[in-house]
């Protein structure tokens, strides 16, 4: 069975397991190249955004949009910048095609060329914007939840890592310090205890 057949095996495997960790970095890695050295091999629209589409849904086998779009997503797509900027991928009449970009800051707009796979290996402008909506909603939601915190176990802390007497006792201190400036609230009655 070939590498990328025993990762992608493994990876399914961990998906049913419910595992929480579905590919190791060097599965990853090895994915990603293999899939790249798969670019290489076709040559026409279609097939490269069939390559592209058939990558992205093995992904979200095992991983959200919001996952993907973040992480693993600007992975791919760095590693074919690479391979083109390093002609293990070069570009083609074929491969490639031309376009219009406009900045959004400047509006400048200029002319590129760009392989198919960049075209394709990414989701849609509204489903990058569906997915940043999403995610605002779940840190508004984190906001108005946010847990309470116990002031006095938080000052205790600090009171003990501002009186550390063992070798780290120097990056405690460091710690407290920082910690107490946190809670600015009490800084009256940590600042008779802080000694520098």
């Amino acid at each position: 069975m070939p590498i990328r057949a025993e990762i992608i095996n493994k990876y399914r495997i961990r998906i049913a397991q419910g595992s929480r960790t579905k590919l190791r970095k060097a599965e990853l890695e090895t994915l990603i190249d293999t899939f790249v050295d798969a670019l290489a091999t076709v040559n026409t629209p279609d097939k490269i955004r069939d390559l592209c589409q058939t990558e992205i849904a093995l992904l979200e086998e095992g991983y959200a949009k919001i996952t993907l779009a973040s992480g693993y997503i600007p992975k791919y797509r760095a590693a074919i910048e690479e391979a083109i900027a390093q002609n293990r991928l070069p570009l083609t009449p074929e491969n490639s095609h031309t376009y219009v970009h406009q900045q959004r800051v400047t509006g400048i707009q200029e002319t590129r060329d760009e392989h198919w796979a960049l075209t394709y290996f990414k989701y849609s402008p509204e489903e990058y914007e569906q997915l940043d909506k999403r995610q605002a909603q779940v840190n508004r939601k984190r906001l108005l939840n946010l847990k309470t915190v116990q002031l006095d176990r938080y000052l205790a802390k600090i009171h003990e890592l501002l009186h550390s007497q063992d070798k780290f006792a120097a990056r405690h201190q460091t710690i407290a310090i920082v910690y107490s400036s946190v809670a600015d609230e009490n800084s009256a009655r940590l600042d008779a205890e802080i000694k520098i």
